[in-house]
């Protein structure tokens, strides 16, 4: 679903992966965030435990904050996650997937099967070149919408209803051209 992509290379894919998408940065935040949690192992195990561990406390913390009743289901997820699986889950996207793109490319297009990218002009967590460029490679024939002014959230947050409509419309379109799958 929101898996990058990167064209295979000598290297070892995790490490073009981890280079790509987690970028020794302080700033933005969202950058810094990703580099110490991919980076740095012992530091963000030790983030998400303290997070996770605590996450009444952090949910609690941000109502105050913010003023509201309630806290977004994002953040709740995120705090809720066990600091293993938070750990596990991050890293296994970006280095652990990373390997087995080329393989589940090639099943799909040698299946036939229509595939629709959605993907935000504004992401700063995968860059559009991911699916612009290099999962075109692997998949020409796939269909691939740029959402302007999204971002790696708000490509579906935000728009539920109108990403469902595209996706149904894509569907049937499949179901009347005969699509394998």
């Amino acid at each position: 679903w929101l898996q990058p992509y990167f064209l295979p290379c000598e290297e070892r894919a995790s490490q073009v992966a981890l280079r790509r998408l987690a970028e020794k940065k302080l700033w933005p935040p969202l950058l810094f965030g990703s580099a110490v949690m991919s980076w740095y192992e012992h530091i963000g195990r030790t983030i998400c435990f303290v997070v996770c561990k605590n996450h009444r406390f952090w949910e609690w913390l941000i109502k105050i904050l913010t003023r509201t009743s309630g806290v977004d289901i994002v953040v709740r997820d995120l705090t809720r996650h066990t600091h293993h699986s938070a750990w596990h889950t991050m890293h296994n996207v970006i280095c652990g997937g990373a390997r087995a793109q080329d393989r589940n490319l090639e099943a799909l297009a040698a299946a036939g099967v229509p595939v629709r990218v959605v993907h935000g002009d504004a992401d700063q967590v995968v860059p559009v070149e991911c699916s612009s460029r290099h999962l075109k490679s692997k998949l020409p024939h796939a269909e691939l919408r740029i959402v302007g002014g999204r971002d790696h959230r708000t490509v579906v947050f935000g728009r539920e209803e109108e990403l469902a409509q595209e996706l149904r419309a894509f569907w049937s379109g499949c179901e009347k051209a005969g699509c394998a799958g």
